[in-house]
């Protein structure tokens, strides 16, 4: 009688546990974190593998699109169409996890990815600094020092505060086929860290 009981027990476990994985899959492959998956995925397939796969083929429509989502795989709703308005939403998401991180961040965090479906961009730390620049976005995040298309750290040319908040962390040192570009806070350097 009491090894019928440890079989059923056994047997009820299997099956939760069955459950909570089918569960976990499901999630995974239709949930909020599958564009998340799927994009990560890519990101490291199509640039550092550098090989490309229909898997990770992006649909387009006639004009180049940009979307931007959360890190907690929110909705993507917004959409660019040039150069500035990328660079623009890159200075706007990377400003407010600046002010986010100076709140309530006490470890490094990713604020905000931008998932590229379609690469006509060519941006570099420069051009990203002017567009912060013309917008104002200086007087709260400060970028004194750029890294040129060359890799040099070099004084930035216009005013963009004294202060040096924002690490460019960009494949070649400029965002032109990128498929993700992560804005994160490093808690250790006390610094926004663009990566793509």
């Amino acid at each position: 009688m009491a090894l019928a009981k440890g079989i059923e027990l056994n047997m009820i476990a299997i099956i939760v546990v069955g459950l909570v994985g089918i569960a976990v899959l499901l999630m995974i492959l239709y949930g909020p974190i599958s564009a998340m998956i799927k994009s990560t995925f890519c990101f490291f397939y199509e640039n550092v593998l550098k090989q490309k796969a229909d898997f990770c083929a992006y649909t387009t429509t006639s004009s180049d699109q940009v979307t931007i989502c959360k890190s907690k795989a929110e909705e993507c709703t917004h959409v660019a169409e040039d150069d500035d308005e990328i660079a623009n939403y890159i200075a706007a998401y990377s400003i407010l996890c600046w002010q986010e991180a100076n709140v309530k961040v006490t470890k490094n965090t990713i604020c905000y990815q931008i998932i590229l479906r379609t690469h006509p961009y060519y941006i570099d730390e420069e051009f990203f600094t002017y567009n912060m620049e013309k917008g104002n976005g200086c007087e709260v995040l400060e970028n004194s020092k750029i890294m040129s298309s060359d890799g040099e750290e070099v004084e930035y040319s216009g005013y963009c505060g004294t202060h040096d908040n924002i690490v460019w962390d960009v494949s070649n040192n400029v965002i032109k086929d990128q498929s993700l570009i992560l804005i994160k806070y490093d808690t250790k350097l006390n610094k926004i860290v663009i990566s793509a």
